[in-house]
């Protein structure tokens, strides 16, 4: 098993989703079409807000580094795809400062830049 350093934001993360409310609101349609619902697509976001406070300006990242473990690890079954595509609708639609590039990293990972 691999051992991870568990950081504040780490921490705040997986606090946030664990505790999450969770109320019926209408899904939110990806940019492939497929749908997510609005509770994952806002826990996703709110990770992604935190995270990019981190990043560095020319450093290309993976969605999984931007979130962090902490919210990585309560991800299950499709959930990680779930939240990837998530992650590339609202780098297109100008939700979060990100570009995507082009290029993926070793584990097929969509890599993103610091706007």
């Amino acid at each position: 098993m691999k051992t991870v350093a568990v950081t504040d934001l780490d921490k705040t993360l997986e606090l946030m989703m664990n505790n999450f409310p969770v109320t019926k609101s209408e899904p939110v349609t990806l940019h492939d079409g497929s749908k997510a619902s609005r509770v994952f697509y806002i826990r996703i976001k709110q990770a992604a807000e935190l995270g990019i406070q981190k990043m560095r300006a020319g450093v290309p990242t993976t969605l999984r580094k931007i979130c962090g473990n902490g919210i990585w690890r309560t991800l299950v079954g499709g959930e990680v795809s779930l939240a990837g595509l998530c992650g590339v609708t609202m780098a297109r639609r100008g939700e979060l400062p990100l570009t995507l590039l082009g290029e993926k990293d070793a584990k097929n990972a969509r890599l993103y830049l610091l706007k």
